[in-house]
């Protein structure tokens, strides 16, 4: 299991194995969150389920910080960069 930072994990919840709960998610009193999940949210949602779909969201967002970076990080702040994460559905 992978809790990224602030995410916040309330009473009896439930979290299967192998999951990744996203930083700044709230996984609610009671919730259950399926083995093989990734979640994010307030409350958090299952957005994908498939541990080799998990792998290639991972895999397409550092190609994808990659490029933004060697290619714009000398004229882009972090507010663009962010802003250009959110166009991109990341």
């Amino acid at each position: 299991m992978l809790i990224g930072n602030n995410a916040t994990i309330l009473d009896f919840a439930e979290i299967g194995e192998h999951c990744i709960v996203a930083a700044n998610s709230m996984v609610a009193t009671g919730q259950k969150i399926p083995s093989n999940s990734f979640v994010s949210g307030v409350p958090a949602e299952v957005k994908q389920s498939s541990l080799d779909e998990i792998k290639k969201t991972f895999q397409r967002m550092a190609e994808r910080y990659s490029q933004i970076i060697t290619k714009e990080m000398p004229e882009i702040s972090y507010l663009e960069l962010m802003r250009k994460y959110k166009e991109q559905g990341l």
